[in-house]
């Protein structure tokens, strides 16, 4: 009898722990479940600002982009390329302006547009991510200065515009020969220590330019020497045009 009891209490027992065993699994399966389902991040939408693309190295403005324009009366000696430089553009963009050829010719009295802004002629963009630091520099009327090629200097005195009259005397300058920098150079009577030095200025072949006794806003075209009475009322007075070590250049007599 004892015997018996035993047996069904083992039975029992062994009935109890497979239960447990499955309650415990079915259990932790379900809270497992859970978790999975709890731990999981959701789907969430992210909006994405469109990104704007590079713009591929293109060629710049056309004609058209052109902000203004400034007229030049063509001067006697003057060229297509000597205007160009002397205004500091370049001649496609001066010859685009004018709807002229490199080959055509050019006549005292006529106007030239000189372009003013940007360039006439498409300029190869180059992109960067990092914007150019403006730097200051002092505006001038002249082109950048350019040294002196090597070769023979064919500089002249072509002529004296009114000499006695204060308001319109002036020296015709032109350079037959190859371009110049003029920089340091000197005009002034034979023999005499007040002289006009010159600026910063390069003269093409082909280009001239006046210097005025009186004074005036300096420009390619026309220096002025800020005097206060004419310097060539007096006949047979020779006019001296040097270069920055002294050498004489040219000579002028005042008729």
């Amino acid at each position: 009898m004892r015997a018996k009891r035993w047996v069904l209490f083992i039975a029992l027992n062994v009935v109890v722990s497979v239960l447990t065993t499955l309650a415990v699994l079915a259990f932790r399966g379900e809270l497992q479940r859970v978790v999975v389902v709890t731990v999981t991040p959701a789907a969430t939408a992210v909006a994405v600002a469109p990104v704007p693309t590079a713009t591929s190295p293109g060629m710049g403005p056309a004609a058209s982009a052109t902000s203004s324009v400034s007229l030049y009366e063509i001067q006697p000696g003057d060229t297509l390329g000597g205007v160009a430089l002397a205004h500091g553009v370049s001649l496609e963009d001066l010859l685009l302006a004018n709807d002229l050829e490199e080959t055509d010719i050019i006549r005292p009295g006529e106007m030239l547009a000189i372009p003013v802004g940007e360039a006439l002629t498409p300029t190869p963009i180059t992109p960067s991510p990092v914007p150019a630091t403006p730097t200051s520099a002092t505006p001038s009327p002249f082109p950048t200065e350019t040294p002196t090629p090597p070769g023979p200097v064919q500089v002249r005195i072509q002529e004296l515009l009114s000499p006695g009259n204060l308001a319109r005397e002036g020296v015709v300058i032109v350079n037959r020969g190859r371009t110049v920098n003029l920089v340091g150079w000197t005009l002034g009577p034979a023999g005499a220590n007040d002289v006009y030095v010159f600026p910063r200025i390069t003269l093409a072949q082909g280009v001239q330019i006046t210097l005025y006794t009186t004074s005036g806003a300096d420009s390619p075209q026309a220096l002025h020497w800020g005097q206060e009475a004419a310097m060539w009322d007096k006949s047979n007075t020779a006019v001296e045009l040097r270069d920055a070590g002294g050498d004489l250049v040219a000579t002028y007599t005042v008729p």
